[in-house]
C-alpha cells in the first residue's frame, strides 16, 4: 500500500507559512515570505525591481482608454501593498492589470450574461465591478 505523506516542499511551505500571524496589510510587498509563494517568481532583484516594473509599465501603457476607465473604478487596489507603477495618472500593479484584462477579454460573454459567479478562493479581483443589469448573487 501506498504511503501518502506532503512533499519536502509541502513541507517546507508549511513550515514557512502555517500557524503564523499573517499581516494582510503588506503581504504583497517584495521580500514578504507569503508573496514569494503566492507570486510565480519574487519580483525583488539585486536591489531594484526593474524587470519587473518595466514589464509592469509597458504592459499597462499599451492598454486601451477602455481598460483605464475599468481600472479607475476599483475602490482599492492596494490590498497588500503590491508593487506599482503610474500610468495615464492610475497606480496601475500585476493583479488588477491582469484581472481588467480578463474583464476585456470576456467582455462579450459578460454583456449577454444574466448572472455572474466566480467560483474559487481568489483575492476578490472581479468583485469590485459593476456589471449593469445583472442581479447579485
Amino acid at each position: 500500500m501506498n504511503d501518502f505523506s506532503s512533499s519536502d516542499l509541502w513541507a517546507s511551505i508549511n513550515n514557512d507559512m502555517a500557524n503564523k500571524d499573517i499581516d494582510f496589510e503588506s503581504f504583497r510587498e517584495p521580500l514578504n515570505k507569503l508573496n514569494s509563494r503566492l507570486a510565480t517568481w519574487d519580483p525583488y532583484d539585486l536591489k531594484s525591481y526593474r524587470y519587473f516594473k518595466n514589464i509592469l509599465f509597458n504592459t499597462a501603457m499599451s492598454m486601451t482608454d477602455e481598460f483605464f476607465e475599468l481600472y479607475n473604478k476599483i475602490n482599492n487596489t492596494n490590498v497588500g501593498r503590491p508593487l506599482h507603477v503610474f500610468v495615464k495618472d492610475t497606480k496601475v500593479n500585476m493583479e488588477y492589470l491582469f484581472s481588467i484584462m480578463e474583464i476585456l477579454f470576456l467582455k462579450a460573454s459578460i454583456d449577454k450574461s444574466q448572472s455572474i459567479v466566480e467560483i474559487g478562493g481568489g483575492l476578490w479581483k472581479v468583485v469590485p465591478f459593476n456589471f449593469g443589469d445583472i442581479p447579485p448573487y
